[in-house]
């Protein structure tokens, strides 16, 4: 990935080795999400123990649903897909899978199968 316009495209198509380029990135944007949704729940919790108002308490909800919806505009503008707990990354004839611990993108699932019908790539086809 040699250029930054490349990869802000909803519609890319990913090749085995570009989806693992970016992963680290994934990775990160994941971890800041994480982090500010926990630092949100936190406080809400405590908020709730010491009897705060409804009002309170709903807005951070609505805080913690802005820190998603800005993370998943980030996946998003990337070309990457999320679906029930996986990352997809589409090649052209399926998807490149990748679910959080794994340490790399190592799955590919058809357009038509269920998105938990992992197979574990062996070797990338030629034009994927």
């Amino acid at each position: 990935m040699n250029n930054i316009i490349e990869i802000c495209n909803p519609e890319k198509k990913w090749t085995l080795e570009e989806a693992n380029q970016i992963l680290p990135l994934l990775l990160k944007l994941s971890a800041q999400c994480d982090t500010e949704v926990d630092k949100l729940l936190k406080n809400q919790r405590a908020l709730m123990k010491m009897g705060a108002a409804k009002a309170q308490i709903d807005k951070i909800d609505k805080m913690v649903q802005q820190e998603l919806l800005k993370w998943g505009s980030k996946v998003t503008k990337l070309g990457i897909k999320y679906h029930y707990g996986y990352h997809l990354f589409d090649n052209g004839s399926g998807f490149w899978s990748w679910q959080k611990p794994e340490p790399e993108v190592k799955y590919f699932i058809e357009y038509t199968s269920p998105v938990n019908d992992r197979k574990l790539v062996v070797h990338e086809q030629k034009g994927t």
